[in-house]
């Protein structure tokens, strides 16, 4: 059941996202009974520093982009269409603030926020 979405090329990157996974389920357990949640986030594409830290130049999200379509990551498909949307940190912070003012007897245990679905020429959705 694999929990982070494998990217080639990103090999410490997938390792660690996949190591905070763990820790964050282990230390939910530490903590239970607590009060304390332990809420996992996991974003697709966003603005952030990050993001800001790779090299947009034309002919290298050109290159990343048909590497990575050819494992069929989604990512690289919208690239590829030109409708590869980015989350804000708006978005993200609405998502956390719903989940951390939840009830005390309700936990979201996980978070996953994506773009929307891109949408085809013809405006429909798919």
């Amino acid at each position: 059941m694999p929990r982070v979405a494998l990217r080639p090329g990103q090999l410490a990157y997938g390792a660690s996202k996949a190591g905070l996974e763990n820790y964050s389920e282990a230390l939910g357990l530490a903590l239970e009974g607590t009060g304390i949640r332990v809420i996992k986030v996991r974003l697709g594409p966003a603005l952030s520093e990050f993001a800001m830290a790779w090299d947009l130049e034309p002919e290298a999200t050109q290159k990343r982009t048909e590497h990575w379509a050819a494992f069929g990551l989604r990512d690289a498909r919208m690239l590829a269409q030109g409708t590869l949307g980015l989350l804000m940190p708006d978005d993200v912070a609405r998502a956390v603030v719903q989940a951390v003012t939840q009830p005390r007897h309700m936990l979201i245990d996980t978070i996953e926020l994506q773009p929307s679905v891109p949408r085809r020429a013809d405006g429909v959705s798919g």
